[in-house]
């Protein structure tokens, strides 16, 4: 639905919705206790958060039954009137095994980097350093602003750029600060926000890019499973699991191995960004379909 030359700037404030979720969370989470106090939070209090969640659903529910569809897949139904219509995974995967293997793996190292780095480093410096849980917390809520903030700003310069240029120096920038970032934290706040930061600035510009440029591999009949399909089998596989990895070789001193772990991840996305077609100055329109 993005106008010419600004898909990436569009597609960056999900991230930045999904960061103001989190910021909601760490607020209720903070403040709750607060206001009901310990015990009323742990018999009902604990709730709340989840009420809130189900309101944001409803609303999500009604904006997706009354929004208008793309130009482009009003062509595109229009076009196969009467067709009978395969299963869009199976065309996915039968016609595009390619673009897919290339989304799926191409999510990988961005993935682990915001969940390690933006979700989880609290915790990794907790339990590393010693640092108390709820300070390195707060510190956490800092990066995560930022992060928002510099979402539509890396996405506004990949339209400008080209998606390709961006993705790779945010790529080589994650695997640059990945080291520095697990093997030097200590329980001095100002190094620990210093550190997290000098990791979150390379993801945040993977995560405002990223899926304009899966979107980019796929024409319009296939698009939404092409973005949606591989990015999640991939945000689960190293993203989900990100946080047991980290705390299983955090907990015994092994964080040199959890590196290189995300080192291998970041150095798979490098690879897989550079066979990716550049097309941020392409119709979506004219991304080829399969023979």
């Amino acid at each position: 639905m993005a106008p010419p030359g600004k898909r990436a700037f569009y597609n960056a404030f999900g991230y930045v919705a999904s960061s103001l979720s989190v910021l909601l969370a760490v607020g209720l989470t903070a403040t709750l206790p607060m206001i009901l106090g310990e015990a009323a939070m742990s018999t009902w209090g604990w709730r709340i958060p989840f009420i809130i969640g189900a309101l944001f659903t409803v609303y999500a529910i009604v904006m997706r039954r009354t929004m208008t569809e793309t130009a482009q897949f009003a062509e595109t139904k229009q076009s196969h009137a009467g067709a009978r219509r395969r299963s869009s995974t199976r065309i996915l995967l039968t016609k595009y095994p390619k673009q897919t293997l290339l989304a799926f793996f191409f999510v990988g190292g961005g993935t682990f980097s915001y969940y390690i780095f933006v979700l989880q480093y609290s915790t990794f410096a907790h339990m590393v350093t010693g640092i108390k849980l709820s300070q390195a917390q707060l510190l956490t809520t800092v990066v995560i602003v930022v992060f928002a903030i510099l979402q539509p700003l890396f996405g506004s310069l990949a339209d400008r750029l080209g998606r390709k240029r961006v993705l790779l120096a945010s790529a080589i920038g994650m695997l640059v600060t990945l080291w520095p970032g697990l093997l030097l934290v200590t329980g001095n706040p100002a190094v620990i926000i210093g550190l997290q930061l000098l990791a979150t600035i390379p993801a945040a510009a993977a995560a405002s890019v990223g899926n304009a440029a899966i979107a980019e591999l796929f024409p319009t009949d296939v698009r939404a499973v092409g973005v949606g399909f591989p990015y999640a089998v991939s945000v689960a596989l190293f993203g989900g699991t990100a946080p047991y990895v980290m705390a299983f070789f955090a907990g015994r001193d092994q964080v040199s191995v959890l590196a290189l772990y995300g080192t291998l991840l970041i150095a798979i996305t490098i690879v897989t960004t550079l066979l990716m077609p550049e097309r941020s100055r392409t119709s979506l329109s004219s991304v080829p379909e399969a023979s």
